[in-house]
């Protein structure tokens, strides 16, 4: 742990101590000089960290002293913390008779036993005093120096200039042009000088980016003056102003004073268009730069200033247009980058293995040049293989230290964090490479260890988001958007994860798939990733007694069916507990020694119920259950954890309430599912007083809600920061017996606040919705999902709602026609924002009747599946995209659609398919389950000249996929993908179009043939063939696939080798399964196909890797 970690954890430690609970338990125990002694002698020995930091890499003797230090400062931070819990403990049982952030005098009601265990705690503080003592006498014997906070013995970057060797750089011209077109524009955008922040984590190329376009030609000529200053973390307005200067001049300068610099700044750059370039910025306050720029605003319109940095606050300070993040170099790029620095001249071809390790390596470089050119050069003209081998198996710390300036680089950026942030960057090191971190979960963590102290104000949450936001914008972690699942995604480069287990060193474990590993006395985090996890490694971290994190991080079932009693006797320092994915049903009662536990996670297993010790865990904050759908019950006394903030509970679990008073856990940020009981002290009143919730609830069995007054008792609506609300009742009951009067009685009852973004309402049996689910007040609310509700007959006039986007209607069994009236009352256009529409498993549904004069203007996308009456679909808005109609075996026709990109029609009636209206802007089609489909219509394919994805499934008549080689007639076609077609037996006669990229087929059983012309697609990148058991060959011609990169031939027996030449040579993968003959002709080295497929950078046979001739 450096310095700074240490120093931050000791004013933790400081704050503790200062804490009213500490202070009473001193003078009560006669303890408080002690007490006292101990934070000073603390605060002394803390202003001996930088020295100590600074000499422990060549002293041994002050490196043991650091670790004992270390091994005081968490006993202490345990001492405390058990004080603490012994007065939660106590207000506890004093019946929550004080608010939540008053100190109660826990003292004056204890037994025999329990002062026996306020003396032993007494005890133990003297004899901790007595180490820290010892401790600080051993400073003065290693003469450590007291200098305090400041920042020593950080290795800094060499300075750098505008000049660069262009011969020593690859890739980055599409980077450098899009800069320089920046450079270039006449787009001012308000701003007569303009600002670009150039962003990236240390040696991503950043400077090197900045040389190569202050240098270019064009750029030359369109500045008349340009400057380049080399900041670093000293960001003196003086010095710089000095540098601009006399970049600018190309002369020395003796001024020093700010204005004479200043005005003679502003002569110089007057009316000049000029170009600056500050690299390496890491100043973070917007005062320093407003000063620097002051002189700046006399230059020509259209001035430029670049800023390199790897801060994305600094970019935001200083950047008057989006930074532009610089991506990783290619492994291409890399690796020429690589083999310049690591071979001579002809070496490539003397040493091909050489060559396949080398990009290995360059694998783990993940795009920095920096890593490249450095690993380049270690390997310089060495031609051992076991060298690469070393250089390949090795972390960035293990390698020659005088070679490395990867370390150097990263660890600059690391120093430049404050103490808190490096607490928590180093915490995240127990995570696998690659992890995608969820952003709240880390911040529990990060609470649970302590690392987030609130500030009174704020809350906690708060402060750690703002945490993981500050290591963001420094480049710590990498952010990226899944489309797909519509989220933020959060990864850690390697280098920077191999950076924080290096600092972490013996503090933090991570074990992956039982491979060996050795435990250290000093371990803290642990982290076990396998799915076979050996039953027995409980017992082998029994010896890590001051462990304080466990976790398990795979995400599948793992084989571990129980959790051993010793365990929590073992591991009582434990404040993180993760045994999510595996088979428990039950915890050991002996969980209650977890004192300081404040996270535990137990989602995705067998549990049913928690035992009643569980309930003295007073430090609790988070406790997930998600997925644990056999939770039958939560202990009685759960209301006893009132330091409890967030509860996750599985919407589906077979829980029959809550605990009784659970109300009482006013500090609760996180109740995801709140399952209504038929008392009252397990009723929705017990919401009334959690005026804290937030993000998502779900409130279930509301058929025990018998009466209007007790919906109203729940507070709803003055739940503000509640954006996803669902509201949820039993589906056993039978329907008849439900009193839809009274239902809909509740629901009116449960108004939610006008915040509310998300809602659903599942279940309901009133007859009616009320008038809230339509208001136009609830501008906030984008998304409504109506599910089973049986007794409606009508929709409400959604269309009323202002800014709803997504609208899900299902299972509602009474409604048979939607018309007008759903749009509203005509005073505004319906549905003003509605952009996707949904109606599922409606049975009697017969008519939709769509827009009339302007309704639904935002609408895209229009699904209809399961309504097996549907007949009639009057209008589609103009603005409609994407259209799915699934299991609609009554629908026919279909109204025109101008606008349609994006085509589902799938089990519905042939017909449908052939009075498609035109479609002439279609890009993808997907036509599924038409058992009598003999050939596609050939006045379809006529019209479907845009079209580029074709997906065709379930056909179990198509014995063609068109007549008179229609295909060809699809221009613009890419992807192409047919399966479960057992009537199909040959394509022979297709001829498909030149245009396509991507062919896939499978679960084919009788096909026979490919197409005949197969082998002059030109464009054809990749095929796919699953399953097709009598193909008996593949098209010959294919070696003239001059596109290919792909080839998989999975399941299909009856092809016995592949065609006479051999596979086209740009073809990237290979993989054969499940196909006996081929296979045996294909293996490596001795197979009769062998020489055909040799050449292929990457083959898998029957799932292993084989190696290709290099």
């Amino acid at each position: 742990m450096a310095n700074a970690i240490l120093s931050a954890f000791l004013q933790v430690v400081f704050e503790n101590l200062a804490s009213p609970v500490i202070e009473e338990f001193g003078l009560l125990l006669g303890v408080d000089k002690e007490l006292k002694g101990l934070s000073r002698t603390l605060l002394r020995i803390r202003a001996a960290l930088n020295d100590a930091e600074e000499r422990e890499i060549k002293e041994e003797a002050v490196k043991i002293w650091l670790r004992d230090l270390k091994d005081v400062a968490y006993e202490v931070d345990d001492l405390l913390d058990e004080v603490a819990t012994k007065a939660l403990e106590s207000k506890v049982h004093a019946g929550f008779q004080s608010d939540n952030n008053q100190v109660t005098s826990f003292f004056s009601s204890f037994n025999s036993s329990q002062l026996l265990c306020q003396i032993g705690l007494a005890h133990r503080i003297r004899e901790i005093s007595d180490k820290l003592c010892e401790i600080r006498k051993e400073s003065s014997d290693l003469r450590l120096r007291e200098v305090g906070d400041k920042r020593i013995g950080i290795k800094e970057r060499p300075q750098t200039s505008s000049l660069i060797d262009e011969s020593f750089i690859f890739g980055r011209e599409a980077e450098k042009r899009e800069i320089i077109e920046l450079l270039l524009s006449e787009n001012y955008r308000g701003q007569d000088i303009s600002v670009i922040p150039i962003v990236g984590m240390g040696g991503l190329g950043k400077t090197t980016l900045a040389q190569l376009v202050y240098n270019d030609e064009r750029v030359k000529k369109h500045f008349e003056l340009r400057m380049w200053i080399f900041v670093t973390e000293d960001f003196d307005v003086r010095r710089l102003t000095k540098s601009i200067i006399e970049s600018a001049t190309r002369k020395t300068f003796e001024l020093m004073d700010l204005d004479p610099l200043q005005v003679t700044l502003e002569e110089i750059l007057s009316d000049k268009r000029f170009l600056l370039v500050l690299d390496d910025v890491w100043n973070e306050k917007s005062k320093d730069w407003d000063a620097l720029r002051v002189p700046f605003r006399v230059g020509e319109r259209g001035s430029k200033i670049i800023v390199t940095t790897r801060s994305k606050i600094v970019s935001s300070i200083m950047g008057t247009i989006s930074s532009y993040h610089l991506p990783g170099l290619s492994d291409e790029h890399c690796w020429l980058l690589f083999a310049q620095r690591a071979f001579l001249d002809g070496i490539l071809d003397v040493h091909p293995n050489l060559v396949k390790i080398g990009k290995e390596i360059v694998k783990k470089c993940q795009g920095l040049p920096l890593a490249a050119k450095t690993l380049g050069g270690l390997l310089h003209s060495k031609t051992d293989e076991n060298e690469w081998e070393v250089i390949l198996n090795s972390k960035i710390w293990d390698l020659p230290e005088g070679f490395n300036d990867i370390l150097p680089a990263l660890k600059l950026s690391y120093h430049h964090l404050p103490g808190h942030l490096k607490r928590c960057f180093v915490y995240c090191s127990i995570f696998p490479k690659d992890y995608v971190f969820d952003k709240q979960k880390l911040v529990q963590l990060w609470m649970a260890e302590g690392y987030i102290i609130s500030d009174g104000i704020k809350r906690m949450e708060d402060i750690g988001n703002q945490y993981f936001d500050d290591l963001l914008w420094r480049s710590f972690f990498q952010h990226s958007y899944n489309y797909e699942k519509r989220q933020s995604i959060y990864t850690m480069h390697d280098l920077i994860h191999e950076l924080a287990q290096s600092i972490a060193a013996d503090e933090c474990l991570k074990v992956e798939d039982n491979r060996p590993y050795s435990i250290s006395r000093r371990l803290h985090y642990l982290s076990l990733l396998s799915e076979n996890i050996d039953p027995t490694v409980f017992e082998v971290f029994y010896k890590c007694r001051i462990l304080r994190t466990f976790l398990l991080l795979h995400e599948h079932p793992t084989n571990i069916e129980h959790v051993p009693p010793n365990l929590f006797l073992k591991l009582r320092s434990l404040r993180v507990l993760d045994l999510s994915h595996t088979r428990i049903t039950e915890l050991p009662s002996s969980v209650d020694n977890l004192t300081h536990l404040r996270y535990l996670d137990l989602s995705q297993t067998l549990i049913k119920i928690l035992p009643e010790s569980f309930c003295k865990l007073y430090n609790l904050q988070t406790l997930k259950l998600r997925g644990c759908y056999e939770l039958l019950e939560l202990p009685k006394n759960t209301m006893n954890l009132i330091n409890l903030r967030h509860l996750e509970i599985e919407i589906y679990s077979r829980l029959i309430s809550m605990p009784p008073h659970i109300g009482r856990l006013t500090n609760l940020q996180t109740l995801s599912t709140f399952t209504v009981g038929k008392d009252e002290e397990c009723g929705i009143g017990q919401l009334k007083n959690m005026m804290n919730l937030r993000g998502s609830l779900a409130i279930t069995k509301l058929e025990n809600i018998l009466k209007l007054e007790e919906t109203q008792e729940g507070k709803l609506l003055n739940k503000h920061y509640i954006h996803k609300l669902e509201l949820i009742w039993s589906r056993g009951e039978a329907i008849n017996l439900r009193d839809g009067v009274a239902e809909h009685q509740v629901l009116e009852g449960l108004k939610p606040h006008e915040n509310l973004k998300e809602l659903t309402i599942r279940d309901y049996c009133g007859f009616k919705f009320p008038s809230w689910v339509c208001d136009p007040s609830f501008s906030n609310l984008v998304s409504l999902r109506l599910l089973y509700c049986r007794k409606c007959e009508f929709l409400p006039p959604l269309g009323q709602l202002p800014f709803l986007k997504c609208l899900y209607i299902g299972a509602m069994n009474k409604v048979k026609y939607v018309d007008h009236e759903f749009c509203g009352d005509g005073a505004v256009k319906g549905f003003p924002s509605l952009e996707s529409l949904t109606f599922a498993s409606m049975p009697f549904l017969e008519q939709w009747t769509g827009p009339n004069g302007g309704e639904f203007p935002c609408l895209s996308e229009i699904t209809f599946t399961l309504c097996p009456k549907l007949r009639v679909i009057l209008h589609f808005p103009s603005t409609t995209t994407t259209v799915q109609i699934s299991n609609c075996r009554r629908l026919t026709t279909l109204p025109s659609l101008p606008s349609i990109r994006n085509l589902v029609v799938q089990y519905c009636d042939e017909m449908l398919l052939r009075s498609l209206p035109q479609l002439m802007n279609l890009s993808s089609l997907d036509i599924s389950g038409f058992p009598e489909l003999i050939s596609l219509p050939q006045e379809l394919l006529y019209s479907l000249t845009a079209l580029k994805e074709l997906d065709i499934s379930y056909c179990e008549g198509l014995r063609s996929l068109s007549e008179n080689q229609g295909l060809q007639h699809l221009s613009s076609l890419e992807h192409l993908e047919i399966s479960e077609c057992p009537s199909l037996i040959s394509l022979a006669e297709e001829v498909l179009p030149t245009t396509l990229k991507h062919f896939e087929i499978s679960n084919c059983p009788n096909l026979r043939s490919l197409p005949k012309k197969m082998g002059n697609l030109s464009s054809l990148q990749d095929i796919e063939i699953r399953e097709c058991q009598q193909l008996e060959h593949l098209p010959e011609g294919i070696q003239n696939l001059t596109s290919l990169q792909l080839l998989e031939i999975w399941g299909c027996p009856q092809i016995l080798s592949f065609p006479e030449d051999r596979l086209p040579d740009n073809l990237q993968h290979l993989s054969i399964s499940k196909c006996p003959q081929l296979v045996v002709r294909c293996q490596d080295h001795c197979g009769e196909d062998w020489h055909k497929i040799s050449h292929v950078p990457t083959i898998l046979i029957d799932g292993k890797r084989k190696s290709p001739n290099c």
